[in-house]
């Protein structure tokens, strides 16, 4: 029978160069590079769209998703609560664009966007801040007349400030990782 501090040498010592558990087979990945082509619009006096591309780095697995964060607080610890701080994940395949409501027309709003993948989170894109006011009515949506005509104005899926509000840009871009 073994004693205690003869056990407890064995196991601390090692034998040999280190090796990975990981298969050879499997590809490497890490956290992903910060999204690019990161831009701040506001839609209304009381929302704003956020845009974004997929980045430069995917490191190495495709980004599934992205983090929209944004808080009253550059630093985002503030103690506000929503809507005027929150956190939302976009599905990667369905928007490359977010739109927050219900905030409050002149307070200043800060937004950061995080990719997503089989590594974690990746690089933060640089922070960008904006206060919500009255906008320019943005590019009209297409109308076609057949019979009787009914007028309705529908917020535009393309505000003034050009970002595709979510969920209308159903276009990601094809370059999924880098």
């Amino acid at each position: 029978m073994l004693n205690r501090s003869h056990r407890l040498g064995c196991l601390g010592k090692g034998y040999g160069t280190p090796q990975s558990t990981a298969p050879s087979s499997a590809a490497p990945y890490e956290e992903s590079g910060a999204p690019s082509d990161v831009e701040l619009g506001i839609t209304s006096e009381s929302k704003f769209t956020i845009g974004y591309a997929y980045p430069a780095d995917g490191g190495g697995d495709d980004v599934s998703s992205h983090r929209v964060d944004w808080d009253t607080s550059s630093s985002f610890n503030s103690l506000s609560a929503s809507p005027h701080k929150g956190t939302v994940d976009v599905d990667a395949s369905v928007a490359m664009s977010y739109t927050s409501d219900e905030l409050t027309t002149s307070t200043t709003y800060y937004v950061r966007v995080l990719p997503i993948n089989a590594a974690g989170y990746g690089t933060a894109s640089a922070t960008l801040s904006a206060a919500p006011a009255l906008q320019v009515a943005g590019i009209p949506r297409p109308i076609s007349v057949a019979g009787e005509v009914d007028v309705e104005r529908l917020y535009p899926r393309v505000p003034h400030h050009g970002v595709p509000c979510s969920v209308f840009d159903a276009s990601p871009d094809p370059r999924r990782a880098g």
